[in-house]
């Protein structure tokens, strides 16, 4: 097995040698980052992708845009590429596997292909591909060990096919508002108007559905952003906090502090 370190993300390379021809996995991606946009032509194997940012998939002559946290599963030799919807810097998580075995254990799960499969957070493949990974990286790897873990990985992502629909429409309308322009100068009023309903209300179903209230989800994607935007240090602290969505960069820091327990100076030095 081969690690490969690139900036800040991590790819985990697997040497087929070491594997079970019948269940291969080749790479594993975790939160990789990328500012192009991937042109694919179709890859022997599946993938399952994660894609932490709203994206463009353009496959064959469908053009679909979707949220953050959507998932995906493309099968063998599938045309796809894709990139932000912006053409911002934006991250994604994946698995990339195949063989008989595997091919049918995605199948068994009756996940649908080239479908948007969307979740609250990414807490689900950041949970089961480091513990893939982890079995993967043994000195004698345990395939049932990572098929089982595949597996149960595959049932949460299953289960999720079938909730997304209990979301109103209208909280999805502003979720995707919030993550097409998390830099623009959103109020509880103006994304209640997008969602046609009261404040009050949108505030309540936003947070019984995704788990936080609208206006902190806005400030999470902003944070994240200048998280990622500090990584180029030819960007002032003032040119991170407006690129963020933040004209007084005192009030940034403070934000920026709380959620990363470091100034943006400081946190930029690590």
């Amino acid at each position: 097995m081969y690690y490969i370190n690139i900036m800040s993300e991590k790819r985990y390379i697997f040497d087929r040698v070491e594997t079970d021809p019948r269940f291969e996995i080749e790479v594993i991606g975790l939160h990789c980052r990328r500012d192009d946009f991937y042109e694919g032509t179709g890859i022997p194997a599946y993938r399952i992708m994660m894609f932490h940012s709203p994206m463009r998939i353009v496959r064959r002559d469908l053009v679909e845009m979707s949220e953050a946290e959507t998932l995906y599963i493309f099968p063998e030799n599938e045309p796809v590429a894709y990139g932000s919807i912006d053409g911002s810097q934006w991250e994604h998580s994946w698995i990339r596997l195949k063989g008989a075995d595997a091919v049918a254990a995605i199948i068994a799960a009756g996940i649908p292909f080239n479908s948007p499969i969307r979740f609250d957070d990414c807490r689900e493949s950041d949970k089961w591909l480091p513990l893939i990974v982890e079995e993967m990286s043994r000195s004698q790897i345990d395939t049932d060990s990572v098929r089982l873990l595949l597996d149960i990985w595959l049932k949460k992502i299953k289960a999720r096919c079938g909730n997304i629909s209990h979301i109103p429409s209208g909280i999805r309308a502003a979720k995707r508002a919030i993550e097409a322009d998390f830099a623009a100068k959103f109020t509880l009023t103006k994304l209640a108007a997008i969602a046609c309903m009261s404040p009050p209300y949108f505030c309540e179903e936003f947070k019984k559905h995704f788990k936080v209230p609208p206006i902190d989800y806005v400030i999470r994607l902003r944070l994240k952003n200048a998280a990622m935007l500090l990584e180029d240090k030819s960007l002032s602290i003032s040119e991170v906090a407006f690129r963020s969505g933040y004209d007084d960069v005192y009030y940034f820091s403070k934000l920026f502090k709380k959620k990363y327990g470091a100034s943006p100076s400081v946190y930029r030095s690590y």
